[in-house]
């Protein structure tokens, strides 16, 4: 029977350390199951911390997993595999995201405009895009120096220099860092933060940008359909898809759909950002949940900017 009472219960949030989060049953995704797990689709869970909303799967990526799932990301083996689990996965959607100019300048202007009202940028020296892919997110015009720290094998734009290794980075040497689209994916976003927070300069900012996926567990509670639902493929590809589209498009998990473990493993608050990046040593100064330019699809994003505490 589906209920919408949580069935299980994991220790601690990663954001606050809150005790005992409510969790709801979950699967792997079959692509992930695949291409990083290597084993078969199976159950896990979706945390919620009652103290600050943050939301997380139980299974973190390990470093090896990371390394698959990151090390060639969107390119031709990812796609294949992915496209093999999700047809709805098509390979223009895979390029919006690697290759799509018209969507890449749509959101540097998004962050130019967000850095812009809440920074003084006339004096930037040195910005880093931790994680930025090509570091084609920066604004053209702004700081002096630009970089990008990026462990996928993609080339950087012109007038940005890429950087490889985490060695590499130069402690208290940047004016801003920028972090999009990055702390979603992590296992462990606090130190993460905490890491960002030594490359920063007195003060300097780190801009963080996080999706807002907040969609409804109310039907979610099954956990023996779940897993007779892993012992049959064709069922399991159509359970996914119509799962996917509706929260996409209406925001709920329906009946008899399940949330699953994707790249996405974290799901952040406002609250739960600010508890992150106060461990972290960062004071949040700005929260904003915004919408994405059109060009970019029907996302929404918190935006924020923390300083060194």
């Amino acid at each position: 029977m589906i209920g919408e009472a949580p069935i299980h219960r994991a220790e601690r949030c990663p954001c606050c350390e809150s005790p005992a989060p409510q969790t709801w049953p979950a699967l792997v995704s079959p692509f992930i199951a695949e291409y990083v797990l290597q084993s078969p689709v199976s159950l896990c869970w979706l945390c919620e911390c009652p103290s600050c909303g943050f939301r997380f799967f139980d299974h973190r990526y390990n470093e090896t997993e990371l390394a698959r799932l990151y090390g060639k990301y969107r390119g031709p083996e990812y796609f294949q595999v992915r496209h093999k689990h999700e047809f709805w996965y098509t390979r223009r959607h895979n390029e919006t995201h690697s290759a799509d100019q018209t969507c890449a300048k749509a959101r540097q202007q998004f962050l130019e405009a967000y850095l812009t009202l809440h920074l003084d940028t006339s004096g930037l020296g040195r910005i880093l895009d931790y994680g930025g892919d090509r570091g084609q997110l920066i604004p053209s015009g702004m700081g002096t120096e630009r970089h990008v720290f990026e462990v996928s094998d993609t080339e950087p734009v012109p007038g940005v220099r890429k950087i490889s290794r985490e060695t590499d980075l130069e402690p208290g040497s940047y004016d801003l860092v920028v972090l999009s689209h990055v702390l979603e994916h992590v296992p462990k976003p606090v130190p993460m933060l905490a890491t960002l927070r030594d490359l920063l300069r007195p003060g300097s900012a780190l801009y963080v940008e996080v999706p807002w996926e907040r969609y409804s567990l109310r039907f979610t509670g099954a956990t023996n359909y779940l897993r007779r639902l892993t012992q049959h493929p064709g069922l399991l590809r159509a359970a996914d898809f119509y799962a996917t589209a509706f929260r996409t498009t209406f925001g709920f998990i329906p009946p008899l759909g399940f949330p699953k473990l994707h790249e996405h493993i974290n799901f952040f608050t406002p609250e739960s950002l600010d508890r992150a990046c106060r461990r972290a040593g960062l004071c949040l100064t700005t929260c904003e949940q915004k919408r994405l330019p059109r060009a970019c699809g029907r996302v929404e994003v918190l935006s924020a900017l923390a300083r060194p505490s």
